[in-house]
């Protein structure tokens, strides 16, 4: 069974990506995932309308998610034959966003210990992880996305230039040379140019992942 994580900063094409690549799949059953979701949402959209939301709050918020998706979610799913898994964002937001964007580099070796944790319930599963991280500039994700009010259904606090560089040296940090050693052989890296055009970014997506 294979899952794909699709990670990048707000304006990255992650949506549009991923509903590419449900198309390619339309002779598979997709469950498309996402965090924040559900329960979990509603509290952080709560408290961001409010502005009242800790970094800490927001860290521990993603994690009791991602323990709710992987344990009730995806891991019912996978002696499936027919079952492709599709994650709008994951451990490398939290990496990104919270470890670095928000500051909380002491929590960097917690974080690693539970995304080991989690992926080793797979290590002995027919699974593959693919993380597909679709790279784009600050200024064109500042670009593509414009200024947004944060309302319900958009968490997004770090739009600011400022804010939003921080995340992506996060992303870039996660995914470089320095934390290679921390990912499970069944997980697979797969850096897109996201500055290039859609129908560019569709077939390397395509080719990398052989779709």
């Amino acid at each position: 069974m294979n899952i794909y994580i699709f990670e990048g900063i707000d304006g990255a094409g992650k949506s549009t990506a991923i509903m590419a690549v449900e198309k390619f799949l339309k002779d598979k059953r997709v469950l498309r995932l996402k965090e924040p979701d559900g329960f979990f949402h509603h509290i952080l959209a709560k408290a961001a309308a409010t502005n009242n939301v800790s970094p800490m709050d927001e860290y521990i918020t993603f994690w009791l998610n991602r323990f709710d998706l992987w344990m009730n979610k995806i891991l019912p799913e996978v002696d499936s034959l027919d079952v492709v898994i599709i994650i709008d964002r994951s451990f490398a937001s939290t990496f990104a966003y919270q470890i670095e964007g928000r500051g909380l580099l002491e929590y960097e070796k917690s974080f690693f210990f539970w995304k080991k944790q989690l992926i080793s319930l797979l290590d002995r599963k027919n699974v593959q992880i693919h993380h597909i991280y679709l790279r784009v500039s600050v200024e064109i994700g500042l670009s593509r996305v414009g200024v947004r009010i944060p309302n319900q259904n958009d968490l997004t606090q770090f739009e600011r230039r400022d804010n939003l560089q921080r995340v992506k040296a996060g992303f870039d940090l996660f995914y470089g040379p320095g934390y290679k050693d921390s990912f499970s052989p069944i997980e697979h890296i797969h850096i897109i140019d996201a500055s290039k055009t859609q129908e560019e970014v569709i077939a390397q997506i395509r080719a990398e992942i052989a779709l």
